[in-house]
């Protein structure tokens, strides 16, 4: 649970001296716990949420978590790093939190969650897999999957030269089964390229 207190007439969430992590959701709980304490909820308030909705069983879509109304959230007083579990957002645009009174070094770090989420294209759902090999998806006739094949070829695969004048330049795939790309050089300029896209 997140060591945090709220001041509802600054409009501020701060945590607790000494509290080095802080998790979106569970600050959003306990928000909603204080508001219902005492007369609380008179104040504005401080947070929506948009996701966290079932999506296929056993996964639910992405939560974003928004400070409204001016709410801020200021780390303990103390040079510190602070790790924050969750996307938090604020309305206004703005960094979701200010600095502490005192003349503090605080940095920080922010841990969002990986989820995959599904593009529409065209009136039509694509899976991030299927992006890999949308027809002409970098240039017409190659998909990103195959640019990608290409580049980490050229970057990181073994290298073969031969010949002077031109200079054939061959790049392998990473697993050394096959050339991805083939240049011809002469001098300093490429003068002809060969791509396997298989």
């Amino acid at each position: 649970m997140s060591e945090v207190s709220f001041d509802g007439i600054n409009r501020l969430i701060i945590a607790g001296t000494g509290t080095t992590a802080l998790d979106v959701a569970s600050m959003y709980s306990r928000w909603k716990e204080w508001v219902a304490t005492s007369d609380n909820s008179k104040f504005l308030p401080a947070f929506s949420v948009v996701g966290g909705d079932p999506t296929i069983e056993g996964q639910y879509m992405t939560s974003y978590f928004f400070l409204e109304n001016g709410w801020k959230i200021r780390p303990y007083e103390g040079n510190h790093v602070l790790n924050v579990s969750g996307i938090v957002l604020s309305r206004d645009g703005q960094s979701p939190f200010v600095t502490t009174l005192g003349n503090y070094n605080v940095s920080i770090r922010s841990i969002v969650p990986v989820r995959t989420e599904t593009v529409i294209m065209g009136g039509s759902m694509i899976s991030p897999e299927d992006l890999l090999d949308f027809d002409d998806g970098i240039e017409p006739s190659m998909t990103m999957r195959q640019a990608l094949q290409i580049m980490l070829a050229v970057l990181a695969g073994k290298t073969s030269i031969t010949g002077q004048h031109p200079t054939i330049m061959k790049f392998r795939d990473t697993t050394d089964t096959k050339d991805r790309a083939t240049f011809e050089v002469e001098g300093s300029d490429r003068v002809n390229a060969e791509f396997n896209k298989d």
